[in-house]
């Protein structure tokens, strides 16, 4: 409960700055991203004991303040943090790395490379196929041509499977998974897409 509290006296103040300083000071960047990485640490540990995955919380706390939420977060300033999130990415595809075993990729080469290539066409089918049925469901795709269709669910495809591996290695580590599905085995599978 403590936290919420800190989180909402946090957000009152923010907010005051933001009124105060206007939209011309050059800190509210910074200032911002500081604020995100305090919410979702905040709202992460208050999953935590409900035995929710604390990368569950940081979703939910960027739902929460977000453009779909409170709007604390505006479009623009998702622009400016770009390289935050690039450097998140990064940063997870760097620890999936260092968990790699070059003597289980030697020993179990073909069978990952076959679930590997599996696993990217089948994925990238079915969001492209799931886009391309739930267009009327879409503002943007809603009225668009049939190519513009299958180009924009084509690239959406891609784009979705290569970041996917970003929240299964957060979920492997927070919760410290092992045992044959989650293992090194799926530490091995996981970089290459």
């Amino acid at each position: 409960m403590r936290r919420l509290v800190i989180l909402l006296v946090l957000y009152v103040v923010m907010r005051g700055v933001f009124v105060l300083g206007g939209p011309t000071s050059g800190v509210p960047t910074l200032m911002l991203f500081g604020f995100l990485i305090l919410a979702a640490y905040s709202v992460g540990e208050f999953v935590k004991p409900l035995g929710i995955p604390k990368i569950v919380g940081y979703l939910v706390a960027g739902i929460i303040f977000g453009p779909p939420g409170l709007g604390y977060v505006s479009k623009p300033a998702l622009v400016e943090l770009t390289p935050v999130s690039n450097l998140a990415i990064a940063l997870i595809a760097f620890l999936a790395g260092a968990e790699l075993q070059v003597s289980e990729i030697r020993e179990r080469g073909a069978a990952i490379l076959k679930m590997v290539s599996s696993e990217l066409v089948l994925s990238f089918a079915a969001i492209a196929a799931t886009l391309m049925l739930l267009r009327s469901q879409m503002p943007l795709l809603a009225n668009a041509p049939t190519p513009e269709l299958v180009a924009f669910s084509l690239l959406f495809a891609s784009v979705a499977v290569v970041h996917s591996p970003a929240v299964t290695m957060a979920l492997l580590t927070e919760t410290r998974a092992n045992g044959p599905v989650a293992g090194p085995f799926t530490k091995l599978t996981l970089p290459p897409t």
